[in-house]
This record gives C-alpha cells, sequence and structure tokens, in this order.
C-alpha cells in the first residue's frame, strides 16, 4: 500500500487503540460511516481517496476486527 496510506493506517490504530472507535468521527478526514448491503453491519474509515479499512467491533469487549484495508472495492469476499 503506498506510504500515505501507510501512515493514515498508524494513525487509525492509534486513535482506535488510545481514544476507541467512537473517537474517529472526531477526525473528518476518515470519514467513519456505517455500511450497508453485503457489509450491514461494518463500517468503513477513509484512509485517502481510494483506500478504506472495513471493520466491525463489538460493544462487549470493544473488540475491532478489520475485514479489509484495500482500494476501495466493497465486493465481499468468501
Amino acid at each position: 500500500m503506498p506510504r500515505n496510506v501507510q501512515v493514515k493506517w498508524t494513525l487509525w490504530v492509534e486513535v482506535v487503540l488510545s481514544e476507541g472507535p467512537d473517537a474517529l468521527n472526531n477526525y473528518t478526514g476518515f470519514k467513519d460511516e456505517g455500511l450497508t448491503g453485503e457489509w450491514k453491519g461494518c463500517r468503513s474509515s477513509r484512509l485517502s481517496g481510494g483506500y478504506r479499512v472495513i471493520y466491525e467491533r463489538t460493544d462487549e469487549a470493544l473488540v475491532v476486527k478489520v475485514e479489509r484495508v484495500s482500494n476501495h472495492d466493497y465486493k465481499k469476499r468468501s
């Protein structure tokens, strides 16, 4: 992945670990949002114009399960 995406990914991880996933909404550059369709129940954060991190969270143990970091292809793979 490109260097700028790696830097943003590192920041994303730091925010989630230190402040929790709800804090992503405080950073407009991430444009964190819920997904629909095949990805319903997951969320997406922008890492660049094309790259997204798709993740799922559970409140029970504050687990963040990263489904994919990819170049904006939301087709779910089995």
